[in-house]
Parts: C-alpha cells; structure tokens; sequence
C-alpha cells in the first residue's frame, strides 16, 4: 500500500525532487526502474543526480563505518544504483567498492552475517555481466571466502 501510495505521489518530476529531499532516494530508484515514474526518465534522473553529488564515493566509505545500520544501507544502496547501469557499476569499482564489498565477506572480518548477506548481494549485482569486476574480485580473495564459507557449512 505504501508503495503504491509513494508511485503516485512521485508521478510528477517535482514530487520526485521532494521525496529524494527527505532521504529516501533509495525506494525512490527501485520505483522508478520499475517503470512506475510516468515518463521512464526520472530514475535516470534521481540516479545521476545522486552520482554527482558524491554517493558513490559516500557509500564505499559507509560500507567500512562502524554503524552496521550505516554498512547495511550502503551496500543496499550500491546495488540499486549499479542495478543495470555500466558506468555506475564502473564508477563503484573505481572507488574501490570490490574491494570493500569482498572485505565484508572475509571469513577473518567481524561484520554480521546480515551484513554478510548484503555484500553477497552487491557483489552479485556488480559482477552479474562483468569479466572485469569478476577478476577484481577474485584478486580481492572472494572466491577463497566464499570457498570457505562453503566448506564450514556457513548458511546465509
């Protein structure tokens, strides 16, 4: 219900600007690239607005806090601007975005098993297509974390 009510209030180009402003441009990317945004442009829109005011670099670094609320919501936040798009799943790489992603899975790390789950999921998104975030990654140690995880019996 709530998310119907938010596709109607986003109808217009205005309302898209009002809802980013209050902090949820996340849900506000997921409606729109559900084709739910009247004109099929605002999420592009909402999603180039956000790149260039710093999010992806901001996210990286919210992925390394302290806050599990903060690395949590980052890492759900990269997937959904790299959803699709090859240049933001570029620019998530450039900032180095593999790299803290596969940090979190590291058997050795302290994150959640929440945490865990979420960074599998970025990690995915990013490398869904990618020969070149694939072969990051693995530079970066996945495949031996997740090998691990998978022989230890570790259930995500």
């Amino acid at each position: 219900m709530s998310a119907r009510c938010l596709m109607k209030c986003t109808a217009g180009c205005d309302n898209v600007w009002a809802v980013s402003a209050c902090g949820r441009v996340g849900v506000l990317l997921k409606i729109c690239e559900s084709g739910c945004d009247g004109d099929g442009g605002g999420g592009e829109l909402i999603r180039r607005f956000v790149i260039d005011e710093g999010a992806v670099e901001l996210c990286v670094k919210l992925v390394r806090s302290k806050n599990e609320c903060s690395q949590i919501s980052a890492m759900e936040f990269l997937q959904v601007l790299a959803s699709g798009n090859e240049f933001v799943k570029g620019l998530i790489i450039n900032e180095g975005g593999i790299r803290v992603l596969v940090c979190v899975v590291d058997p050795k790390s302290s994150y959640s098993s929440k945490a865990l789950e979420k960074s599998m999921r970025a990690l995915m998104v990013l490398c869904s297509d990618s020969v070149g975030c694939m072969n990051s990654s693995k530079n970066y140690g996945f495949m031996d974390h997740i090998l691990y995880l998978l022989h230890n019996g570790e259930v995500i």
